[in-house]
């Protein structure tokens, strides 16, 4: 017998054998049958925990999160400049992450705010992902307590709800990312909500991430896209429609010396010079002194997700991540970077250009890259 309730915490009581139920009881009892205990309700008070405005947890101007900074409490978080909003209902209001720097072990809580009741099989999603778009931390694993006890049909419109995530080792790079769905199977594109607002979005806008961070010893620090120091691009394409596509900035190798055997990470930063016309993939390949290609990586350009170049802004450089596998990769040994474009449904390359715009070839060798001896 639930005799009260506040804040995430129930009072009980177990009554005497043969004790008729008093009126106002709450009787949550399996063994009272499937209609009885489906009926059971927690008392609204329970549920305090999850609202923020009653959790001492609301930030002076939600949606614009900068808690104090203090031990073991949350990091300022830099602010998302619009809310995120999900068909035209629910809306993530802002951020912040709480991080043991002693442990390595991060979590974040998400503000949310609907306008209206939802869907009884609405779900918030809230998860992290590395730079190169792999899951981080996976709520189907670790799912936060308050969708657990406080799910989004319950919410009431115009309340703030905090959605925290578990505390999880994440990796060195990482980022917040959130969605809404309805139904038990986030993979089925079909059932998400659609996002706007001012951020990274994935997915033809069915997802998004905010500010990403890394971990600097043992504190997390925002993380900003690589800096590009060449005076001029690596390397130009021209569009098949005519006039410049765009440009490799530039090419950022990872800081530690490169081991053979081990995987590869280095990131791209291209610029478009108008609105990309096809969706290019991109090719990475490795070539050995011989020029045959010992390792490579496709595909469409990625920063914490799959970001096609029809959804780039002109002017405004961005970051691609490329994984090459390091099985054939050989201690002592110099490696040619080569880069290009190409249309993924027909293989045709996008022309390489020169300063003038004459053409030059159909891919660009941009850097080379030496493993470490053994």
């Amino acid at each position: 017998r639930v005799l009260d309730a506040a804040d995430g915490y129930l009072l009980l009581s177990r009554p005497a054998a043969g004790a008729q139920p008093v009126t106002g009881d709450v009787l949550c009892d399996r063994r009272s049958g499937p209609a009885t205990y489906a009926a059971c309700h927690l008392p609204d008070a329970f549920f305090d925990f999850a609202r923020a405005d009653r959790s001492g947890l609301l930030p002076d101007e939600p949606g614009r999160v900068l808690l104090p900074n203090a031990p073991a409490l949350p990091l300022p978080a830099p602010p998302i400049t619009s809310d995120l909003v999900f068909s035209s209902t629910l809306a993530l209001r802002g951020f912040d992450v709480l991080d043991d720097g002693k442990w390595g072990l991060t979590s974040w809580r998400g503000y949310w705010r609907t306008s209206q009741r939802l869907p009884a099989d609405v779900q918030v999603r809230q998860f992290a992902v590395t730079p190169d778009g792999s899951l981080a931390d996976d709520p189907a694993q670790r799912p936060p307590v308050a969708l657990l006890w406080y799910p989004p049909w319950r919410w009431a419109p115009g309340e703030t709800v905090l959605v925290e995530t578990l505390p999880w080792y994440l990796p060195a790079q990482w980022a917040p990312a959130v969605g809404v769905f309805e139904g038990a199977d986030w993979g089925d594109r079909g059932r998400r909500w659609p996002v706007a607002g001012d951020a990274l979005r994935f997915d033809d806008g069915t997802w998004a991430t905010l500010p990403a961070w890394q971990r600097v010893g043992r504190a997390l620090r925002p993380l900003e896209p690589p800096t590009v120091h060449t005076a001029e691009p690596l390397a130009r394409w021209a569009a098949p429609a005519g006039g410049a596509w765009g440009s490799l900035l530039g090419v950022n190798l990872p800081a530690a010396p490169l081991t053979a055997g081990q995987p590869l990470t280095l990131t791209l930063t291209w610029n478009l010079a108008q609105p990309s016309a096809q969706d290019y993939a991109v090719f990475a390949h490795l070539r050995d002194d011989a020029g045959n290609t010992v390792a490579q990586a496709d595909g469409q350009p990625t920063w914490f997700g799959v970001r096609p170049f029809t959804a780039w802004a002109p002017g405004t450089p961005g970051a691609d991540v490329r994984v090459f596998e390091g099985a054939a990769l050989r201690p002592a040994a110099t490696y040619t970077l080569v880069v290009g474009l190409y249309d993924a449904v027909s293989g045709q390359r996008l022309d390489a250009v020169g300063q003038d715009g004459a053409v030059v070839g159909n891919e660009a060798t941009v850097t080379t890259l030496t493993i470490a001896g053994e």
